[in-house]
C-alpha cells in the first residue's frame, strides 16, 4: 500500500507542473505584437534545428569529429 501510495504522488508532482501552464494559459490574453512576434519562433527553431545538422553532420555523441 505504501509503494502505491508513493508512485501516486510521484505522479502528481510530475504531471501538476506540466498541466499548469497548458491550463493558465487558455485565460492569458497576449497583446497582438505579442502574438505576431511569437508566430516567428516555429520558423526560427525550425532554422536553428537545420543550420545546426549542416555543419555537426560528422560530430558524434562523444564530440569527437570523424
Amino acid at each position: 500500500m505504501n509503494e502505491a501510495f508513493l508512485i501516486l504522488a510521484m505522479a502528481t508532482v510530475t504531471f501538476v507542473p506540466r498541466l499548469l501552464p497548458f491550463a493558465l494559459a487558455s485565460r492569458l490574453k497576449l497583446p497582438k505584437f505579442m502574438q505576431q512576434a511569437l508566430s516567428y519562433v516555429p520558423i526560427a527553431i525550425l532554422t536553428v534545428i537545420i543550420v545546426q545538422s549542416i555543419f555537426y553532420r560528422d560530430q558524434g555523441t562523444s564530440g569527437e569529429y570523424h
